[in-house]
């Protein structure tokens, strides 16, 4: 197997307030244990690793994908590919540095988790020992001095939260870009968005956003989006579907059109809950009229119940209702998840897996007063 991967050789991605560090988005976060960013030893180790066609632990995912001839993570990036500076094992910056301010969310999406919600982390505590020996407003310092030493050799920037629209951070990091003078560099500010904020922050956040613009920066832009309707507010908890119309709408508007606005995505968690009704979160934005935007690929891998891999053989149903099903102008988008699907159509069934999965739905239904299955009446193939 070829393991080069050009992620640890392009990007760093540091959680500011629990103290983590990654190579990579599916890669489980390490604490952060001193403040070598980009080079810290288990990274330099990580790239050795790869260069040399060892599959290192951090990557665990992705052998497991693709031991069982499914599609990783790297291969449906088209990340699996040999970076210019694979000989390099020191860098002294990345061109794409992500940053998590915190898990400060106003949602509680039901395939997320209490290190990407504060929410999720009320009912869920992450213990003391596994958070980073730096963390905090220390880290946070110290990465915005670090991005404004290195500002012209960083090409993106990433933001991630929690939501990262309502953290203060988000406008230090913004103000820290308007500050430069363009002869440094023209910037991608890349980050997600789940749209669901009060019209306090609406306002603010757009008045950024065309701030930067103005400036001749670029965007790559996902807003959230997991389902529609009754079932949007289901999988997305806390979620007033009205408001977040109501704000994509206001930003679409905006700055759809805007030539600076290089990649605008709809940012579908793909997860086993949501499958086989991709095709009415894209004839819902089709319907929209929205202009220049086009599906994020992405899925969900954590937790496992809800990751499409763990139901095996039974996504045969589940391949038969998307081959039915109209996508509209994204039928492109459609065969790629068939084709995501029919990866993982030959393995068995992860039955414990599945069940805990049901029982925690079961659960979720009696809190919400809501019932899954009579949401998602096509997600039976799930248990059968």
């Amino acid at each position: 197997m070829n393991t080069h991967c050009t992620f640890p050789w392009h990007t760093y991605s540091i959680d500011i307030g629990f103290g983590w560090w990654r190579s990579c988005p599916r890669a489980d976060y390490k604490k952060l244990n001193d403040l070598n960013f980009f080079n810290h030893a288990e990274l330099i180790d990580q790239r050795r690793s790869l260069r040399n066609n060892i599959q290192h632990p951090t990557c665990i995912r992705c052998w497991d994908a693709e031991n069982a001839n499914a599609i990783s993570y790297r291969q449906a990036l088209g990340e699996n590919k040999t970076h210019e500076l694979i000989d390099h094992d020191f860098l002294a910056v990345p061109t794409l540095l992500e940053i998590k301010f915190s898990n400060l969310c106003n949602l509680k999406c039901i395939m997320c988790s209490n290190n990407c919600s504060s929410l999720w982390e009320q009912d869920v505590p992450i213990s003391e020992d596994l958070l980073g020996k730096y963390r905090g407003d220390e880290v946070s310092k110290k990465i915005l001095e670090f991005t404004d030493t290195h500002y012209k050799d960083i090409k993106e920037f990433g933001l991630f939260g929690g939501e990262p629209v309502i953290t203060k951070e988000f406008d230090q990091l913004v103000d820290l870009i308007l500050s430069k003078p363009l002869s440094d560099g023209i910037k991608v500010i890349s980050f997600s968005t789940n749209m669901y904020f009060s019209e306090y922050f609406r306002i603010k956040f757009e008045d950024k956003i065309q701030a930067l613009l103005d400036r001749g920066h670029e965007f790559f832009f996902r807003f959230s989006i997991d389902g529609v309707y009754d079932q949007g507010e289901y999988v997305r908890t806390g979620l007033k579907w009205n408001v977040f119309e109501k704000n994509l709408d206001s930003f679409m508007n905006k700055f759809q059109d805007h030539p600076n606005m290089k990649r605008l995505r709809c940012n579908i968690a793909l997860n086993v809950t949501n499958l086989v009704y991709i095709d009415t979160i894209l004839n819902f934005l089709e319907n929209k009229q929205y202009r220049n935007y086009e599906p994020h690929y992405n899925y969900v891998g954590k937790p496992d119940y809800f990751y499409i891999k763990t139901y095996g053989s039974r996504l045969k149903q589940a391949v038969e209702i998307l081959k039915t099903q109209n996508y509209g102008k994204f039928a492109k988008y459609k065969d790629y998840v068939i084709e995501l699907a029919n990866s993982m159509s030959h393995l068995q069934p992860d039955l414990e897996a599945i069940q805990k999965g049901k029982n925690w739905l079961d659960k979720y239904d009696a809190e919400v007063n809501k019932n899954f299955l009579t949401l998602f009446p096509k997600n039976s193939f799930m248990y059968d």
